[in-house]
């Protein structure tokens, strides 16, 4: 039997526990101990269920039976490695400041508290693939540090993320805005990546989470 996860519906094994993300509702869902023999693919196919656990998976509108359809996301990243760390905020520009001015209004736009799959529209589509120099990546994610104190979203890792995402889409750049899961106790987290180094947070604090969602 071959089933495949529902559309906005993401899953990542973590040690022997199984945890599903749905985009749709918000909501996660952990399954201690049900990642023996289970496989996700990145085509987000299901291998490796024993007929109790599928069962549970279709009743919790998880994973439909065949190939299904799902939207395109980027492929799971490794975790980063290193982050900005102590390197200087670089300057302000007009650029910048417009381009924050904009992502502010995308989120004023989608209300007080915007679900997650509204969150991660408002960086707009990726743009073209290109090769791009981390350095100038790294340069505008310190832009950004400059500004977060001005921006509504300190302490929040969702909002500060999208935000970020979508200042480096105005910018022109690309990043991966990755999710990640631990078990015991279970907590979800958010942060921006590229090329290794996280632009927004401590890389040693994410050892603890498996991506589960890329954007």
């Amino acid at each position: 039997m071959f089933w495949t996860l529902r559309p906005q519906v993401f899953g990542v094994a973590v040690g022997d526990d199984l945890v599903f993300l749905d985009l749709t509702g918000d909501e996660y869902t952990c399954l201690p101990g049900a990642a023996r023999g289970v496989e996700i693919r990145p085509d987000a196919g299901v291998a490796g269920l024993d007929d109790e656990l599928a069962q549970t998976l279709l009743d919790g509108e998880i994973i439909v039976q065949g190939a299904g359809s799902r939207p395109r996301f980027p492929p799971l990243p490794e975790r980063a490695s290193r982050d900005l760390g102590d390197l200087a905020d670089s300057p302000l520009t007009a650029g910048a400041v417009f381009s924050a001015i904009g992502v502010l209004d995308d989120l004023r736009r989608l209300g007080r508290d915007p679900p997650v799959v509204d969150l991660l529209e408002i960086g707009g589509p990726r743009q073209a693939a290109k090769a791009a120099d981390p350095d100038i990546i790294q340069a505008q994610a310190r832009v950004f540090r400059t500004l977060l104190p001005w921006l509504p979203a300190e302490g929040q890792c969702l909002k500060r993320s999208a935000l970020l995402t979508a200042f480096l889409r105005r910018r022109g750049l690309n990043a991966s805005w990755v999710f990640g899961v631990r078990t015991w106790p279970f907590r979800a987290h958010c942060w921006v990546q590229y090329d290794g180094v996280c632009l927004n947070d401590d890389a040693e604090r994410l050892r603890a989470y498996t991506p589960i969602l890329c954007r």
